[in-house]
């Protein structure tokens, strides 16, 4: 598994949720292109997750504003795999 982290809270149901920004969304794609493409990794729903999307997780992360994103992350994300 690799990991990439989001700073801030993106749960809309909390009090003082963030926005992730148009950048934060696009970095987070070309950065999963990239990794990847180094690891062999096929980019999917499948293999691209949140982390409350994991067997036995209890959390709300990423939350739900960046989950709404994962379409436009593995769009950037294999339009970079190089």
């Amino acid at each position: 598994n690799i990991g990439i982290c989001f700073l801030g809270c993106f749960e809309s149901t909390e009090p003082r949720s963030d926005e992730p920004t148009p950048e934060m969304i696009g970095k987070a794609g070309e950065l999963v292109g990239i990794l990847a493409h180094r690891f062999n990794i096929e980019l999917s729903f499948a293999t691209l997750k949140g982390h409350k999307q994991h067997k036995n997780a209890k959390t709300l992360c990423p939350g739900n504003k960046v989950m709404e994103c994962l379409d436009d992350i593995l769009s950037k994300a294999q339009s970079c795999k190089k």
